[in-house]
């Protein structure tokens, strides 16, 4: 009874061993899809962010450029006056100079003071602008190389290793 029942077991244990090593496989397969998947949720997880970003910078930008045109018009509005003083216009003696005394050196300083506040608010938005403009670019170009990576390494499998660590590299930096 003894040899029966060993026997049994040894069958059952090798049964069982060959349905563990069929399950390995199948683990095994298993959580290499997993990685695969994991690893192209992570690429267009970064994407997505890098996107995101890229277009928000895009429209604050596209606002900046607004307020920068708008600037160049206040800009415009506050030099007029300085004009009108050093060329004389009929019928606006208000802000234009008397034209027997003429333009003097200290007229056209103290109405260059009005220019100030015009050229920081320009040379403030124009700085803006190109900011937010190099900011959209620079998370389209990380968008773009996030979202391609798994089609190089796909194209080029023994380069895959160091095509992530280029396009870890270019996304650190």
């Amino acid at each position: 009874k003894r040899l029966t029942l060993f026997k049994e077991f040894e069958e059952a244990n090798k049964t069982a061993q060959q349905q563990n090593q069929s399950r390995e496989k199948e683990i095994d397969r298993l959580v290499a899809e997993a990685n695969q998947m994991l690893q192209g949720a992570t690429n267009a997880g970064l994407a997505r962010a890098f996107n995101d970003a890229s277009v928000k910078y895009g429209g604050e930008a596209d606002e900046a450029k607004k307020g920068f045109y708008w600037s160049i018009v206040f800009l415009v509005a506050s030099v007029l006056p300085l004009v009108a003083y050093v060329f004389p216009i009929p019928y606006l003696d208000v802000v234009s100079a008397p034209t027997s005394t003429g333009v003097t050196l200290g007229g056209v300083l103290s109405r260059i003071v009005f220019l100030f506040p015009g050229v920081w608010l320009t040379s403030f938005t124009a700085l803006r602008y190109s900011s937010l403009f190099q900011l959209h670019r620079e998370y389209a170009f990380k968008a773009a190389i996030a979202m391609s990576v798994d089609g190089f390494k796909m194209q080029a499998p023994e380069y895959k290793e160091a095509i992530a660590g280029t396009a870890f590299i270019e996304l650190a930096t």
